[in-house]
């Protein structure tokens, strides 16, 4: 039993890392949902006679969903407790999944979206705040960027799994393993959030219960006002461009006259590179700071982004620039999510996570159905990209000026995430 954060010199529990790894489980279901619908929109659409442009408010309600799962995730947790809300999330995102299945119209497809959109929405914050806060000290950052990796796995294995799935049984294949996963998660949860933890964080988990903090109004306090404004703006725009891609590069691919297994193939790269980007982005902001490596990151991101307008024409280019703008832009969001996290001392965690996530998405939200508009208004789908490149741009701005509001402040948050500060 460890007695202790456990530091450079002290011997770390195997429970710990239990969290982390049932983390990552956890997440790449949600990155299995959030690449499936790409899919199975467009065989949808030709199974139904509809334009693809017209599943832009299919893609709003899932997200539209997880805003007031986010949002309600802190305060059920504290009136709750984590475990109940965390089980209560998950069935409700599998349910919900299953009975997608069955939608018969885009009404339908809409509201059951956004059901499950809840239950994701409810759940993230409270899988990364509980792999934060179980995981040794010295490795949090590293351990809480490989469990957000669970994101693009799962969305690497969605790619593959549709592209058998669908071809062999149909579009709702794809939903019933999607409903069916998160119920099979449900017993890890307690472990997720009954593992080994540092004596100290307990402590400080149990006082914070005891006493008015994790508010939302205290994301607002002089200490973390500048820090919550600008992260949410850029967790926004990062979730807008990621949907963006997600949502739209395998049926634009489609609609440029590429098959299916292709436009899996692309997205499937573009995952890729978001896996291998995390990776090596983690890497190196334990060594760098993440304001040096992130921006940097992001700003790439926003070109090759743009890129992919241009790259349609060329299979080759095409496969290659999905990989790298994954590389970037997709490595870079994925570091900030998990960035995100340890932003915020034990008590602000879950509060500040999940309304970080749930202001991010409002925006990300609005974006798919101000696309549709303009899509029906004759705006070419290539040209979405541009969007995508200007959105990763400004999330690197909005990064630049948080560094600078960090770096004229002092102690910003009590616990740093790892042996190097953020600021």
């Amino acid at each position: 039993m460890l007695t202790g954060t456990p530091g450079e010199g002290q011997e770390v529990g195997r429970g710990q890392y239990l969290a982390p790894l049932l983390g990552l489980m956890m997440i790449m279901i949600d990155g299995y949902d959030l690449q499936s619908i790409g899919y199975v929109a467009p065989e949808i659409a030709r199974a139904w006679s509809l334009d693809i442009a017209a599943f832009g408010i299919v893609f709003g309600a899932g997200l539209a969903g997880t805003i007031p799962g986010a949002m309600l995730a802190g305060p059920a947790a504290r009136r709750f407790g984590p475990g109940a809300v965390l089980k209560m999330s998950l069935l409700v995102f599998g349910v919900g999944t299953l009975a997608t299945a069955q939608a018969g119209d885009l009404a339908q497809l809409a509201m059951l979206r956004f059901i499950v959109g809840v239950g994701l929405g409810a759940a993230v914050p409270i899988v990364l705040t509980s792999v934060a806060q179980n995981s040794p000290a010295r490795f949090r950052t590293a351990l809480v960027t490989a469990a957000g990796c669970g994101q693009p796995i799962g969305a690497i294995l969605g790619s593959a799994l549709c592209a058998r799935l669908i071809p062999m049984f149909g579009w709702k294949s794809a939903f019933v393993l999607g409903g069916v996963l998160p119920l099979l998660v449900l017993p890890g949860v307690q472990a997720l959030l009954g593992g080994r933890r540092p004596r100290d964080d307990l402590t400080s988990a149990r006082k914070a219960a005891d006493r008015p903090s994790g508010r939302v109004r205290d994301l607002f306090s002089r200490e973390f006002r500048a820090t919550t404004l600008l992260i949410w703006a850029a967790a926004g725009l990062c979730v807008c461009f990621l949907y963006v891609i997600l949502n739209w590069l395998p049926g634009v691919a489609r609609d440029s006259g590429y098959s299916f297994e292709n436009s899996v193939l692309v997205i499937g790269l573009y995952n890729t590179g978001t896996l291998i980007g995390a990776l090596v982005f983690g890497a190196l902001i334990d060594r760098f700071g993440p304001f040096k490596v992130l921006p940097t990151a992001l700003l790439a991101g926003g070109i090759f982004l743009s890129l992919l307008d241009v790259s349609l024409s060329s299979r080759p280019l095409l496969l290659a620039v999905s990989l790298i703008s994954g590389f970037t832009s997709g490595g870079g969001g994925m570091c900030l999510a998990a960035m995100l996290v340890l932003l915020y001392p034990s008590a602000l965690r879950t509060t500040g996570t999940g309304w970080a996530l749930a202001i991010g998405k409002v925006g990300a939200a609005l974006g798919p159905i101000a696309i549709t508009f303009a899509l029906r208004a004759g705006l070419a789908k290539e040209h979405l990209f541009y969007f995508a490149g200007g959105a990763a741009t400004m999330a690197a701005l909005c990064l630049i000026a948080l560094a600078r509001v960090r770096a004229s402040a002092t102690g910003v948050s009590s616990e740093p995430p790892t042996g190097r500060q953020l600021v």
